[in-house]
């Protein structure tokens, strides 16, 4: 019986070193995620604004993980355009319970700086490094992008009179190539995007867990029944099925987390209601919109798909587009860039 309990204390021990230890090292590659994520946001405020850089490094700590604590550090190393982030979280344990130690707290840290350069808010990101794939298309006519485009591999533009106000980047880690078949473009000043190899990350990375619902639905729903429907206010969840808004004039202050999202209705007119999210395509289908005409702002987050946004002649769209691949179409409509501030191509760097 004493060899007996020797051997049980032994084997909770042993289950309470793998099962919890794989948790807390779980738990501390977040809370370096998130301080990577917040340091990087909120460099892109240095040094005009500390105050600002303070807040958004909160702001995107949260958006990766929940009920930490966030301490900042600006200036950092004596300069004005450096940031310092440190997460800290209490983990609950499972069977370590047993032995008295009921959580334990990680601690994660990260430090970046502002680059030197025009600041303006990011419009289009491509993620998808993918030669061939022709990350960014832009198909559309007499379009103007106000506010930096990059893509991580392909840029394919075959519409006339584009014009880019903003850093107009391409190519990525594997050096892909740029399609120019339309007339009269202008990047930034110059008839030519900018070949940029670095493998960017996501200018404004969301998780779903970090997202709180307000609304949940499952399988094929369509929102708002008539023609100029306010929607109710909120976040409307349906991580396994599909949001779409096809009557013309529907509105709301809302936030869409589906597998896919369509909006196929004219002059829609949405306003995000989580923080500056508007949609999240979670899955590996298009997200589309398609109806001509509206007065809508936010950030569209595809991470697995194209990103497929189509506007009207005299239409602005104030939007933040990333996704893994994109595609522009539509005649005469403005997309001004409503997604976080970048320097260059990219705004910030890690430095710890």
């Amino acid at each position: 019986m004493a060899l007996l309990c020797v051997g049980i204390t032994a084997i909770i021990g042993m289950a309470a070193f793998a099962v919890d230890v794989g948790a807390w090292y779980q738990a501390q590659q977040q809370a370096q995620a998130a301080a990577d994520a917040g340091a990087t946001a909120a460099a892109n405020d240095l040094p005009s604004s500390p105050s600002q850089a303070v807040t958004d490094a909160s702001t995107y700590v949260n958006k990766n993980i929940a009920g930490a604590t966030t301490t900042t550090t600006t200036p950092y190393g004596g300069n004005s355009s450096q940031i310092k982030v440190t997460v800290t979280k209490s983990v609950p344990t499972f069977f370590a319970k047993i032995f008295g130690i009921n959580s334990v707290q990680v601690t994660a840290s990260a430090a970046a700086k502002a680059n030197a350069g025009t600041t303006s808010k990011w419009a289009v990101f491509a993620k998808d490094t993918t030669c061939g794939d022709q990350s960014i298309t832009i198909p559309g006519g007499t379009l103007t992008i106000n506010g930096p485009m990059h893509s991580n591999g392909d840029l394919k533009v075959s519409g006339a009179n584009l014009t880019v106000n903003g850093n107009a980047t391409y190519g990525g880690p594997n050096n892909c190539s740029w399609q120019q078949s339309g007339a009269s473009p202008n990047y930034n000043g110059s008839t030519s995007p900018v070949r940029d190899s670095t493998n960017y990350d996501w200018p404004e990375p969301w998780t779903v867990s970090s997202i709180p619902c307000n609304y949940n639905y499952s399988g094929s729903v369509t929102l708002g029944s008539s023609s100029g429907q306010t929607l109710a206010s909120g976040v409307y969840c349906n991580p396994s099925g599909t949001f779409k808004v096809s009557q013309a004039g529907v509105n709301g202050n809302v936030t869409f987390v589906a597998d896919r999202v369509q909006f196929q209705g004219a002059n829609l007119s949405f306003t995000p209601y989580y923080q500056d999210l508007l949609v999240y395509n979670i899955g590996t289908s298009n997200f589309q919109w398609s109806g001509a005409g509206a007065n809508t702002s936010g950030t569209i987050y595809v991470p697995q798909a194209d990103a497929q946004v189509s506007g009207s002649s005299g239409v602005a769209y104030n939007l933040f587009i990333e996704a893994y691949t994109v595609s522009i179409s539509g005649q005469g409509w403005t997309l001004n860039g409503n997604g976080p501030s970048a320097s260059g191509s990219q705004g910030t760097q890690l430095i710890e």
